[in-house]
Parts: structure tokens; C-alpha cells; sequence
């Protein structure tokens, strides 16, 4: 009986794109990591951080994602998420697999349809 290796239990496309972004820990409500997307879909993220106090699953965080060339991430535009897994890469850096709280529309902006294009 063959392995099933390919099972995806994704329920919206990726789209592999680089981009710098910022990560709010819930609990300290302060800017705690800054990293950069892998991919992103319109249900969560893989993201690169470094950080001295490492992230778990569960986490409630805050992401914000600079879209456009412009490096300040202003408020609103920061979506609340959950880490539902975290892969070390080393020992200052970690991928988190972010589960947005909120789809985010991603065809609705016009920065993000050309990040995603690029």
C-alpha cells in the first residue's frame, strides 16, 4: 500500500513572496521580532524571524506585513494570528507557520497584487 506524502490539508493557494515583516507578541504588546515572509496565503504565513525569546505554538501574535517600499507598518494594517507550528533553523532564528485570525484578502490591495507578482 503506497504512502500518502501528499496529503495537503491547505485550504488557500500560497504565494511564495518575500517580503520584510514585523511580529507583536500578544502578551508583551511591544514589537518582538522582525523577520520576512516565505509565503503567504489568505490564511496565514510562514515567516522567518530572529528573536531572543522563542515563540511556541499557541502564541498569540500580531503581524505586519510592509507591502509596499515603505518600512513603516502602521496599525491597522497588522493582523492578529495565531503560531500553530514553529521550525527551528538555528539557535537565534525561527520559521513560524502563522494562522491569520481573519482572512486577508489579498487580490484587494493594490501593493499586495503587485508583491505578489513580482
Amino acid at each position: 500500500m503506497p504512502e500518502d506524502h501528499a496529503q495537503d490539508r491547505r485550504r488557500f493557494a500560497r504565494h511564495a513572496v518575500v517580503r520584510p515583516c514585523k511580529i507583536v507578541d500578544a502578551r508583551s504588546l511591544r514589537p518582538s521580532a522582525a523577520g520576512s515572509t516565505t509565503d503567504v496565503s489568505e490564511g496565514g504565513s510562514l515567516v522567518s524571524v530572529q528573536r531572543d525569546r522563542m515563540f511556541s505554538p499557541g502564541d498569540q501574535v500580531e503581524i505586519g506585513i510592509a507591502w509596499s517600499r515603505n518600512p513603516l507598518i502602521a496599525s491597522e494594517e497588522m493582523v492578529q494570528a495565531r503560531v500553530v507550528r514553529v521550525l527551528p533553523i538555528d539557535h537565534h532564528h525561527q520559521a513560524l507557520a502563522l494562522e491569520f485570525e481573519q482572512q486577508m484578502e489579498l487580490v484587494d490591495s493594490a501593493p499586495i497584487r503587485e508583491a505578489l507578482a513580482a
